[in-house]
């Protein structure tokens, strides 16, 4: 993935800019990648994977490696970010 949450957050968890996001599909991967971040952490997949004493940085790194289970949680894409070529709901698999 050209663009994502490690391009715009070091290792040690500090926001760094956008330098290193060089293009609006760049930009659009890393803001997908955090999108199911989000609810990946939000529907708890996190904590019931680690012991509830994890470190955030942790609970980040697991939803950052997951990401992709939390785009499959979340509700998807609008109509109009499809029609922009944003998202790409059919390769998430089935909701649960």
């Amino acid at each position: 993935m050209a663009g994502s949450w490690l391009h715009f957050v070091t290792k040690k968890g500090r926001f760094r800019g956008s330098a290193l996001l060089e293009n609006g599909g760049d930009v659009v991967e890393a803001l997908e990648e955090a999108y199911g971040m989000v609810w990946y952490l939000a529907d708890g997949w996190a904590y019931q994977q680690l012991p509830t004493d994890a470190a955030p940085d942790q609970l980040i790194e697991q939803a950052r490696a997951h990401y992709q289970n939390g785009l499959r949680l979340s509700p998807g894409y609008t109509r109009a970010a499809e029609e922009q070529g944003i998202g790409r709901e059919a390769d998430w698999g089935p909701k649960r």
